[in-house]
Order: structure tokens, then sequence, then C-alpha cells
């Protein structure tokens, strides 16, 4: 999906300044070469290395490393490569003296050099939450439990680039994702540049030191999304996930101030991507946006990642990133009501929203708690993206997004602040053609036996249903036949029955609808006996009030 730009109002452009931290880390550059790389024709016995040398020994720059980008172990072996034939950027922290700026345009000349820019940083997108409200039941007052239908059995690899998973909390040690081809021994077994990355990796100030193999949650952030998407179901502990056969990449590349550049966050992607992640799930972003992490982010889509980022709590429509990449599915927040909640950041770059208030999960240390943001919407939706993808697993992304946007509804509320709007779970599993699996009493009666009655076929209108009440239409051909028409629950539950007996003309049959009736999609059964035999036809509706 092509995200849109928009010009913005002094006002605006001012505003991210004071919403958000600093624009950049202190006196930190990236530099990119052009595709000659200067460390592997080091390694190859070239001996131009002029654009390293002058980077090194320029008088903005106080000290410079060379970064190596992860490779991924699946296939690197198979194509002989070395991690550091990689080696295509330099990270350059400039002299106190010298403003970014011009460090950037001096730099900027070099021969050899790509592009330099100023390393951005993010911010977690959660909101201040209260502990002490009671427990929101959005899996269940949502319908998001009806996903659970699917019984799917593909194991979707979901990762979570973030603070780190607590991978020792009961509801999710037995949820992350393993690297078979890697040993606890201090070696790199597996050829791709990362040792001992068994469960994930610690890519903070990768781009400096290196990372580390420990990616454990300092902060509750991460832990609470990998709850929020595949926390265990069934085990008498805790919570459920929404997607719990799924596998959580653990990727940490934020401190435990929920603090990280933008540089280290492309590192942690392309690894996400070479590993086999399907989804990749990003709480985080910030108004500015390195080109770094632009290539990642294309690189992973270009591997047949789904990328779900979240919008921001900024409340405003500054566009964010990597939410306002193109192919990124951006995510808003709304209340249980399905209202935009007020700290949700909006503009034509969003796609869809999820809930994101008070929501239960997760904490580190056997611990759960509630948070509040776009974050949260962000799990939700990577959750759902799993869920579905463990039932049909050969969905491209362009797929998904089709059937999200086909079984969403805005609730009246314009796409600007709330894109297509929220995934229906009743309408997806209808669009996913699994309705003849759920458990209901009318799966085997909807062909027609007579052959004396010519009953039209019945539509209600409106659909789908904005009031109290709606209409049901059909024609006949016959005076005096009683007609049924049974509403039910995607589960089964009859809701209610009406009836009318019917004229040799058109007719109709008006629906006064209960206001303890929920919002979601119903299906309604037409039943009409003459002469004996029945006549049935099968229908759905949707109600959104």
């Amino acid at each position: 999906m092509t995200k849109l730009s928009r010009g913005f109002s002094l006002f605006l452009v001012l505003l991210p300044v004071l919403l958000f931290a600093q624009p950049s880390q202190p006196h930190l550059v990236i530099i990119k070469y052009h595709n000659s790389n200067p460390l592997s024709q080091q390694l190859s016995g070239g001996n131009d290395l002029s654009t390293q040398t002058q980077i090194n020994t320029h008088p903005v720059v106080h000290s410079s490393k060379s970064m190596t980008m992860p490779q991924s172990s699946i296939y690197m072996p198979s194509q002989g490569l070395s991690p550091v034939q990689f080696a295509q950027y330099q990270m350059a922290t400039i002299k106190e003296s010298i403003s970014l700026d011009q460090a950037v345009s001096e730099l900027s000349q070099l021969s050899g050099v790509e592009y330099v820019e100023p390393v951005y940083p993010v911010h977690l997108h959660e909101q201040i939450n209260d502990p002490y409200f009671d427990q929101q039941p959005y899996l269940h007052q949502s319908n998001l439990h009806q996903l659970w239908r699917l019984n799917g059995l593909a194991n979707v690899v979901v990762a979570v680039i973030d603070t780190g998973i607590d991978t020792t909390h009961l509801d999710l040690k037995d949820q992350i994702y393993e690297n078979p081809f890697e040993q606890l021994n201090g070696i790199d077994d597996d050829g791709n540049g990362l040792i001992d990355d068994i469960t994930g990796y610690n890519f903070f100030n990768y781009s400096l030191s290196g990372g580390a193999p420990n990616p454990n949650d300092e902060h509750g952030h991460g832990t609470h999304l990998a709850g929020i998407i595949a926390a265990k179901r069934n085990n008498t502990i805790g919570i459920s996930g929404l997607s719990s056969q799924s596998l959580l990449l653990n990727l940490r590349f934020l401190d435990k101030n929920g603090m990280g550049t933008q540089v280290d966050a492309a590192m942690a992607i392309r690894y996400a991507a070479d590993m086999g992640a399907k989804i990749i799930n990003c709480s985080w972003g910030y108004f500015r946006l390195n080109t770094i992490l632009k290539e990642a982010v294309e690189y992973a889509l270009s591997k047949g990642c789904i990328i779900f980022a979240a919008t921001g709590n900024s409340q405003t429509d500054v566009p964010e990133y990597p939410a306002s990449i193109s192919g990124v599915i951006a995510v808003g927040s709304v209340n249980l009501n399905h209202e935009r909640s007020s700290f949700s950041s909006y503009g034509s770059y969003v796609d869809f929203v999820s809930y994101g208030e008070q929501i239960y999960s997760t904490l580190p240390n056997q611990s759960y708690g509630y948070k509040t943001g776009t974050s949260q919407s962000t799990a939700i939706m990577s959750a759902m993206a799993a869920e579905v993808l463990s039932y049909q697993p050969n969905l491209t992304r362009h797929d998904l997004e089709s059937l999200f946007e086909q079984t969403a509804s805005n609730n009246h509320q314009s796409s600007y602040f709330v894109g297509h709007g929220i995934v229906d779970p009743n309408r997806l599993l209808l669009g996913l053609n699994v309705d003849s699996d759920l458990d209901n009493p009318f799966t085997v009666i909807f062909e027609s036996s007579s052959q004396d009655l010519n009953l039209g076929e019945c539509l209600n209108y409106p659909n789908p249903v904005m009031g109290n009440h709606t209409t049901f239409g059909f024609s006949s051909d016959k005076n005096d036949v009683p007609v049924k028409i049974h509403i039910f629950s995607l589960v089964g539950q009859k809701i209610k029955t009406i009836e009318k007996s019917s004229t040799n003309a058109y007719n109709t049959i008006r629906w006064n609808i209960d206001e303890h009736i929920p919002n979601g999609t119903y299906i309604y059964v037409v039943e009409a006996t003459y002469n004996g035999h029945p006549y049935y036809q099968k229908k759905q509706l949707s109600i959104i009030r």
C-alpha cells in the first residue's frame, strides 16, 4: 500500500520538536559507501582504501567504526560468504565542536560515499497506564477469541523488535523461537557473524559495539507485546495470547529506558527477515527517517515479511517511521467502542486501528499489568495476522492486507483518522470461508426441496445495520405462506425469530434490534413451508452501531 506524503503548516512542523526526543543521537552519523566496499577490497588484496582513510582522518571525525551487517545462517553458508564482506557502513562520532550539519556536508563530499546522515533515535509508543483498573476484556468482548476457531497448524514466526522479552516468564518460555543452527558455546556456529544467537539477539548499540547474545527485557514493553501476541493458552497460568501457536523471535535494540537508534533497528529487521520471520512487529518510531532503516524495511518486504508498525501517540497527523514507509501496515488505536483513542496519531498513512487502551498482558519477573498505546494495537494486529497465517500459510502480504480491508469497518469515522477501521473477527472468519466449521444448527439445511413455491432472494436494508432496526424483503408468488427469519450469531446461538405470512407480491419484515445485541456479523436463515415442502435461504448481515 502506498503511503501518501503531504505538506504541513508551520505549527505542525514545529510540533514534533516539542513532542519527540532529541532529533538525532548526539554527534553520531552513519556513512554508507558506494557498492565498492573498502573492507572487502582490503581482504581481497585491493589497495583503494582512500575513502575509509579519509573518514578516519577527517578533521570533523573524533572516531569511527566499520559496521558489519549480520547475515542469515540459512542463506550465507550456501553462498560461501563471510560476514565482513557486507561491511558497507561506517559509524562516525563527530567532534563536539563541530555541528552535525557541517559534518554531514563535509563527509558527503568524499569520493566513494553514497550518503551521510545523522543517526536518528526511536521511542516506544506507549502511554502512562493505571494498574488499578480492572482487567479489560478486549479478547472476548470484541470477539477476537473467535479467531481461535481457525485451529491453524503452522507455527508462524513473529519477530518482536523492541526492548527484548523475558524468556523465563512461565506464560512465554515455551513460545520463544530457537535458532536450530546455533549452540551455546561462544562460537558463531552458523556463520552469520553473531555468536550464540540461540533465542534471539540484542542489537542495542550493535552499530558501535557489536551487540550481545542476551536479549532479555530490562524495560517491560517487549514482554508486554509478546504476551499479547503469543502467551501460552490453556496452561492454567496467567493470560491467553491471541496467537499462542506462534513462535516469538526475540530481538532487542532498545535500552532499559526504551531508547535506541534506527541503525540498530535496521540491523534487527534484516536479521528477522533472514531468520525466516513472517511477521515483524515494530511498536516504536520517530518523525524522521534514516535511509538505512528504509532499506532494511524494503529488504524485509522483498523477502515476504509482513511488517506492522505503530502510528504513534502524538495526537497529530505528523507521520512517523517506520509506520509511514510504503508497504508497512500502520496501526492506530481505538477503545472498546471502536472510537479513535485520543492519543492515537492519524493521517493518510494510517491503514488500520485496533484496541490499544488498558491492555492486560505479561511483564518481566512473572508479572502482569496494563499498558496503553498504539504499541499494544500493533501487537494485536500482528497476532491477528499470525493466527490467519497459521491457517493459510501461503497468503502474501497483499492477500492479507486485502482480506483485512474487506473485513474492516471504520464505524463512521474518517479514514484520515482510522484508515480502513478495525477488522471484525467474525467477518474475517467468513472471509476465510470457515463458517461451515462453526458449531451452528443450520449448516446442512440450505437447499430447497420445493418445486411449488417461488420465493425470491431475501435481502435486508440497511446492511450493515447502523441503527436500531433493519427490514428484510423478498418476493413470493403465493399468498398465506408462513415465512420465518431466524437470526443466529456466528457460533450458532439463536438471537431472534421473526415471522410473516406472505402475499403474492413483495413482502417486508422489520426487525427491531434490542440494545443489548452487540455489533458483529450475524447469519439469518429464511424458512418457508408450502404444501409440506421446506424452503431455506442463508444470508448474512452486519451490525455496526
